[in-house]
């Protein structure tokens, strides 16, 4: 007798989060993955459904699509809106008619960064920011329609996205530009892959039928101020080629005016470690990656640069 394929859709295959997903779950025994982009689900809801009714019908949904970029979200609420909960609307509504569970990708920015603490999932949540208060929506929009629902709130994000943070640091280090830091804010780095293995050891828990539903907490390993981290990337970034950052120390009023950045950004992973076995990773073993990819996406923005051969050192 056959193995029992778990039929899996991934709402916001273009995404870097939806991506590096599909391609852990692609190699999966007895998973079978179906990727779909999120931008339909920011049109209307009737034809949202009717597109996913053409695929056959899965035994859990992971929602990965967002619009999660701040300084997007923050100079265009309405399109944060339709794509972080108009989004999720349509794909609960559909799951909701079949009772099919649904994972959703959250961030801390729930939160306002001003506990001292790590932030619990039983904590108070109060969103500051655009992104913030849309994920707040999205998390309340699932609870109320889907009793099954995972909610994964994650750490400070590091992607290879060309319109991502990361990207950003990288960029304005090799071009000279001025890069605020500061010793105050606390971040806990949490890198995409890192959230894909996450989702995956939940997924295939949830397989077996236990009944664990509810928000959970995942951030990489370390806790590191801003200045660390971005002194971390531009150690890295060194080793492709010789950059002259200039670093400004910035106020906390400047940082989080300019980035919009929590002072507190940690969260405490006891209860997903607890209930799933899952422990923490340092966020320092996928950085190298991920600053090389964005290394190269700006070598590609700028064809006339030439790569140096190899890091050096």
């Amino acid at each position: 007798m056959g193995t029992r394929l778990t039929t899996v859709y991934v709402i916001g295959s273009e995404s870097p989060q939806g991506k590096s997903l599909l391609s852990l779950l692609k190699n999966q025994v007895g998973i079978q993955s179906i990727g779909i982009e999120g931008g339909m689900f920011t049109r209307s809801s009737e034809a949202s459904e009717e597109r996913l009714r053409q695929f056959r019908q899965p035994d859990l949904i992971i929602h990965c699509h967002d619009l999660h970029h701040l300084d997007q979200t923050e100079s265009n609420p309405a399109a944060a809106w339709r794509h972080n909960v108009d989004s999720i609307s349509a794909v609960s509504k559909y799951a909701e008619s079949f009772g099919i569970p649904v994972i959703l990708s959250s961030s801390n920015l729930v939160f306002d960064g001003r506990r001292e603490k790590p932030y619990q999932p039983s904590n108070p949540t109060k969103p500051v920011t655009e992104f913030g208060k849309t994920k707040w929506a999205s998390e309340e929009l699932l609870r109320e329609r889907m009793p099954k629902h995972i909610i994964l709130r994650t750490g400070w994000l590091l992607e290879n996205d060309p319109a991502g943070w990361l990207q950003g640091i990288v960029t304005r280090a090799l071009e000279g530009q001025p890069i605020l830091v500061s010793d105050q804010v606390q971040l806990a780095p949490t890198a995409i892959d890192d959230i894909s293995r996450v989702m995956l050891a939940v997924l295939k828990q949830l397989t077996c039928g236990i009944d664990v539903w509810g928000v959970y907490h995942y951030s990489g390993l370390d806790v590191v101020s801003y200045a660390e981290l971005v002194d971390t990337i531009l150690d890295i970034l060194g080793g492709y080629q010789q950059v002259n950052p200039v670093i400004q120390q910035a106020s906390e009023s400047q940082l989080v005016r300019a980035t919009l950045l929590p002072m507190n950004g940690t969260l405490n992973c006891l209860k997903l470690r607890n209930t799933f076995g899952i422990k923490q990773l340092s966020w320092k073993r996928f950085l190298p990656g991920l600053v090389e990819d964005c290394y190269d996406n700006w070598v590609e923005s700028n064809a006339d640069i030439g790569r140096s051969a190899c890091p050096t050192g």
